[in-house]
């Protein structure tokens, strides 16, 4: 019998941050005394229902994308263990909706032609550290969302797990391809 392969330290990492992340909330859940909500098919792929009115977010930070019609904004940046930080994402295409009797709406890239979610980067207020998105044990990005192409006015949220910036960092830049945005605060999880 075949002897099983060790997990890479950045694929354990990535398991044992997802395995922290689900149990955190399931503890949560069970200690408010609330069911757990059902999610919509569209929901759990990350997609708002047509006609749902999202719940309101405060944006931290937004920028359009030079090269494709799509807005970027970071909904939520986050701690969730010592050593990870979830920063929420929403991307919304501005891509006009199709005139009637027209050719069917073309969908928008959630990135431009060129942007590799595996360069996206969180860097130090202070420039100083370069921290890429975790990866799993397969060595893919771990991002939690669907990267499928976007419909004129849909919008989609994504997280992105990143290992913590060192020591008090509590404000990121943001690197998404040829998008930056700027002056990110994080939160510590209570």
């Amino acid at each position: 019998m075949p002897r099983p392969r060790a997990l890479s330290p950045a694929g354990l990492l990535a398991c044992l941050t997802l395995a922290v992340t689900l149990t955190a909330s399931g503890c949560a859940q069970e200690a408010s005394g609330r069911e757990p909500a059902k999610a919509t098919t569209a929901e759990a792929a990350g997609v708002e229902a047509k006609g749902a009115i999202p719940a309101p977010l405060a944006v931290l930070a937004e920028a359009r994308d030079p090269d494709a019609p799509v807005v970027i904004q970071v909904l939520d940046a986050r701690k969730v263990t010592a050593d990870t930080v979830r920063i929420r994402l929403a991307f919304v295409s501005k891509a006009p909706a199709p005139e009637p009797d027209s050719q069917p709406p073309q969908a928008v890239p959630l990135f431009a032609a060129g942007t590799n979610p595996a360069d996206f980067c969180l860097v130090t207020a202070d420039g100083n550290r370069r921290q890429f998105l975790l990866r799993d044990a397969q060595n893919n990005p771990v991002l939690d969302g669907s990267l499928q192409p976007l419909r004129p006015g849909e919008r989609r949220v994504l997280d992105a797990m990143f290992p913590s910036p060192p020591g008090q960092s509590d404000r990121v830049v943001l690197h998404l391809g040829k998008v930056t945005l700027r002056n990110i605060p994080i939160t510590l999880t209570k």
